[in-house]
């Protein structure tokens, strides 16, 4: 039987920080898709696209947060996120319990 090797401290990087990295890297790259033009193009056929395409890109980063990172995850995935000019939006993602209060604030 080999002996198995004991795990360093210093190397050891715990699962929550791994787990939230992957969904900031995740929710990132869907807002630059969706508010880089990705949004637009699907409202191709929308005369007002340009004026709807970032609204409904961050419309579609709160539904991708509600269903694919749990609500105690949310403030810390999207903490870092907070320091720049989109902050609000981000306070928004957090603390709008449903799509409707997100749009009306």
């Amino acid at each position: 039987m080999h002996a198995r090797a004991p795990i360093q401290k210093q190397s050891h990087v715990p699962l929550l920080d791994l787990y939230l990295n992957e969904r900031r890297r995740r929710f990132k790259a869907e807002v630059n898709r969706m508010t880089g033009g990705g949004m637009e193009a699907l409202l191709a056929d929308e005369p007002e696209r340009s004026d709807l395409g970032f609204l409904l890109g961050y419309l579609h980063a709160f539904h991708w947060l509600q269903r694919n990172v749990p609500a105690r995850y949310r403030p810390p995935l999207l903490a870092p996120f907070k320091g720049g000019s989109r902050a609000f939006l981000m306070e928004l993602l957090q603390e709008s319990p449903d799509a409707e209060t997100f749009l009306q604030r």
